[in-house]
């Protein structure tokens, strides 16, 4: 759905140029039909007595007006680029505008490689020293020996041998601590080679349940009935009743087991935020204390579960397993009904403690997010870790820097986060007051909760949070659903303070399943191609293996997208007016009659084989800055629309006008009045037609070294041609100039290969205003300037070759006759009297 939202409103941004020209089209066409009106009401009658006598009553000048503006929408319609109603190339116009990339955490910007590195049992903390934040980062350098376990994992190392004095002195709270990472999951084991393997779903399950092997507490194998151990050596089978799995909503699991003892337990992990709520008031101080140690980790940059569990009755929970028998065969909201049954039995736990689990940051993480804030990129990130966790890597990533102000918004119901939001704008205004007196720049941080988010997002209060959000360098959104973080990018990407403002274009990137939404929801997706499964690349546009890349992806790649479209399109809309136009100026020489100057296979051929290759290395081939010399300031022209827009459209409609009039005219210009060295009409309409097509094919052509930066390969091959060219250039035939006034006014061509001469002359007494000159080849005549009647005297002896040396020849005088079919002529372009009977093309000296 959400993708064919993105390209209707490509397809809508299209269809605002395309309505453009259109618009434009149809005004050249009225103005054509007008002028088939007004040149039929002064010139139609005595044209239709020689040629095409009207028959009345259609035969009127209103009629034959209206008759010419669908005539001429067929003859200008090159005027409209085929590209517009074809083109799809929003994904690269896109990444070389981006303003806002949206990130998920785990697998993304760190390494998703899970190692237990801490935890909290019984209010005493495990791994590393206590104490301190900096007296806990430090470990000692001596690890615990696992060489009596032989299921222990040569791979995992930790650094408290008292957690593992705890284990095999049987602590009942280490006990039930350990028992919970080994049964409650959803991994399955095999053996290869001899050797226990685990095929978890997620890098934390496996990470948990590594570290409880290592201890002693081994999961060996599965049914669906049962869970078997080992616990330090001795193997214990549980019969499995139930399994809550987890899920984004619930963000914990639990499972209900019959013990070996014949007890019945529930065993649950899951997320602070959702599984403290769930815990009995039975120890207060335990709970505090439990929570004082995750802060510690979180601040950390550790990941943290909470471990909780308790005993059921027999009674419980077969009245339970009624309910939820009934909400699995529900017809009507399955999922709801199951979810308020597991919240019938996930309750009144005891808590056990919790586990803090380390995931490092991948590398060039802090470079490519510190290089993306220089491209005036903004930078979310949307994860469901703990909000202390979140902001630590926000630091370790430089995402939120030293001299930035973090603001948190952490309101637990609506009235609250209201206020918050009015306190947080107000906060930035006072700063931003003081930085602009002290001549600094202000820079700020948000920090949202999920539960805050959920209200922010309420219809009353979702532009007030964004407006608030947008004046942040930096936004983080922990503990969030993929659900909300599919509503965050779309609050953002939709968010137009006034209609003309262009699209905020969005890149979110991410690793797994529970970031499609996000990724589909985006401008842009890109997946990461990590341990999280393939659901996130296959959802994407784009996909790799780490965060770095992005930095290509969007500073290079995409910038050099925007600039090759960009120009792309200007020289489309330049070259298909300039050539469509040409038409237009014709329509007064041929009394507006839709007749075409150039020949039909010209038209059919110019887009798809004269000018195509320009187009092609423009589009394929052209660099603006090299990889290296490219800073990441330059991206954003494209974020601002700079190259093009509505001016750069107008500009190069106006620039194709121009060049239309000065290949039209000049031409035009030169071939008047002229004839061939036979005699020949040289103005006849197709000889002028053919003349100008070559003039624009060429102008457009060259038009393209205006617009390239750099194409390298083109560089190359201008450099290996360069002398064939020279060697063709020398033989290109000059053009001749025009007589003095009395004097012999012919000029001869002379070959190395061909010794023959040419000799002529124009008898001064018989010259006038209308002299002509001729060359030895045909069509390189040209009106002279001189005074007489124009008696024309040549005598010619080789016209084969053409001329490639000009000689002034004082030759003498050769009387030859007069060509019957040499007049003088007027200066308008006409075609024979038979082409003009049949489409109407008239003289309009």
């Amino acid at each position: 759905m959400e993708e064919n939202e993105d390209l209707a409103q490509y397809s809508l941004d299209n269809d605002k140029i395309l309505l453009r020209i259109l618009g434009l089209l149809l005004a050249l066409c009225t103005v054509c039909g007008v002028g088939s009106f007004i040149w039929e009401n002064i010139r139609g009658e005595e044209f239709s007595k020689q040629y095409a006598p009207w028959i009345a009553p259609l035969d009127t000048a209103i009629v034959i007006a209206l008759m010419r503006i669908p005539s001429y929408i067929i003859v200008l319609n090159t005027l409209v680029p085929i590209s517009l109603y074809v083109r799809s190339t929003a994904l690269n116009e896109e990444l070389g505008q981006i303003k806002y990339v949206f990130s998920d955490k785990t697998g993304t910007l760190t390494q998703n490689v899970m190692v237990f590195l801490k935890g909290s049992i019984n209010s005493i903390q495990y791994g590393g020293n206590s104490g301190s934040d900096e007296d806990i980062a430090k470990s000692p350098s001596k690890s615990v020996d696992f060489s009596w376990n032989k299921y222990a994992d040569p791979k995992f190392t930790y650094d408290d041998e008292s957690l593992l004095k705890a284990v095999k002195a049987r602590d009942p709270e280490v006990d039930k601590f350990f028992k919970v990472l080994s049964l409650c999951h959803t991994v399955m084991s095999s053996e290869e080679e001899g050797k226990l393997t685990y095929q978890a779903q997620s890098p934390d399950e496996e990470a948990l349940l590594t570290a409880a092997r290592n201890f002693g507490y081994v999961f060996l194998t599965r049914t669906q009935k049962t869970v078997t151990i080992s616990l330090l050596g001795e193997t214990e089978e549980y019969e499995m009743l139930a399994l809550l799995d987890f899920d984004n909503v619930r963000k914990r699991m639990s499972i209900i087991l019959r013990c070996p003892d014949g007890k019945i337990r529930l065993f649950c992990k899951g997320a602070d935020t959702t599984v403290i709520p769930l815990l009995n008031d039975s120890n207060p101080a335990k709970l505090d204390a439990t929570l004082d140690h995750m802060n510690l980790y979180a601040r950390q940059g550790l990941r943290t579960l909470i471990i909780a569990g308790k005993e059921i009755s027999d009674y419980d929970y077969l009245e339970w397993e009624k309910i939820f028998a009934k909400a699995q065969l529900s017809l009507e909201d399955r999922d709801g009904a199951i979810n308020a049954a597991n919240e019938l039995i996930e309750r009144d736990l005891d808590l056990i403690g919790s586990s803090a689990i380390e995931d490092k940051l991948q590398d060039g993480v802090p470079e490519t997010i510190a290089n993306l804030a220089r491209a005036s990129i903004k930078i979310w990130v949307l994860t469901g870790d703990k909000q202390e966790t979140a902001i630590n890597i926000g630091y370790s990533c430089k995402l939120i820097k030293p001299r930035m102000e973090v603001l948190i918004l952490e309101g637990d119901e609506s009235d609250e986060v209201k206020f918050e939001i009015k306190e947080l704008q107000y906060r930035i205004d006072e700063l931003r007051r003081t930085a602009k007196k002290e001549g600094v720049d202000a820079e700020f941080a948000l920090v949202v909760t999920g539960t805050t988010l959920r209200f922010a997002l309420e219809e009353n209060l979702k532009h007030a949070f964004l407006k608030l959000a947008l004046q942040c360098a930096a936004v983080i959104c922990c503990r969030v659903t993929p659900l909300q973080k599919a509503l965050v990018v779309r609050l953002v990407k939709n968010y137009k303070p006034n209609k003309a403002d262009d699209d905020n274009i969005t890149l979110a990137i991410g690793d797994g399943a529970n970031d499609v939404s996000m990724i589909r929801e985006a401008h842009i997706g890109v997946g990461i191609s990590g341990k999280e499964g393939m659901q996130a690349v296959l959802a994407s546009d784009f996909c790799f293996a780490q965060f770095r890349f992005l930095e290509r992806l969007i500073l290079v790649h995409g910038h050099w997208s925007y600039i090759r479209m960009c120009k792309f399109l200007r020289y489309f809309f330049f070259k298909n007016f300039a050539f469509t136009l040409v038409q237009l100026f014709y329509a007064p020489f041929c009394g507006f009659t839709a007749q075409t100057i150039f020949d039909p296979l010209y038209i059919t051929l110019y887009n798809v084989v004269f000018t195509s290759m320009p187009v092609m290395l423009v589009g394929i081939m052209d660099q603006e800055l090299s990889v290296e010399n490219a800073p990441p300031e330059v991206y954003e022209v494209g974020q601002l629309n700079q190259l093009f827009n509505k001016q750069a459209f107008a500009l190069s409609g106006f620039h194709g006008f121009v060049v239309a009039a000065g290949c039209l005219f000049i031409p035009y210009q030169m071939f008047a009045q002229s004839i061939n060295i036979d005699g020949l009409d040289q103005q006849s309409m197709y000889f002028i037609g053919t003349a100008i097509a070559g003039i624009v094919t060429i102008v457009v052509n060259f038009q393209y070294n205006i617009e390239k930066e750099k194409v390298s390969k083109l560089s190359t091959l201008t450099k290996t041609l360069k002398a064939p060219l020279k060697e063709i250039a020398d033989h290109i035939p000059l053009h001749l100039h025009h007589g003095h006034k009395g004097g012999h006014a012919f000029y001869a061509t002379k070959r190395q290969q061909s010794r023959k001469d040419l000799h002529g002359r124009v008898s001064s007494a018989q010259a006038s205003t209308r002299g002509y000159a001729f060359a030895s080849g045909e069509g390189y005549g040209r009106r002279m300037i001189a005074g007489g009647e124009a008696m024309v005297q040549i005598k010619r002896q080789d016209t084969r070759h053409l001329p490639s040396q000009i000689v002034d020849v004082e030759g003498e005088d050769i009387q030859l006759p007069k060509p019957s079919n040499v007049r003088p002529r007027s200066g308008s372009m006409r075609s024979s009297t038979k082409r003009a009977q049949a489409s109407r093309v008239v003289n309009v000296d």
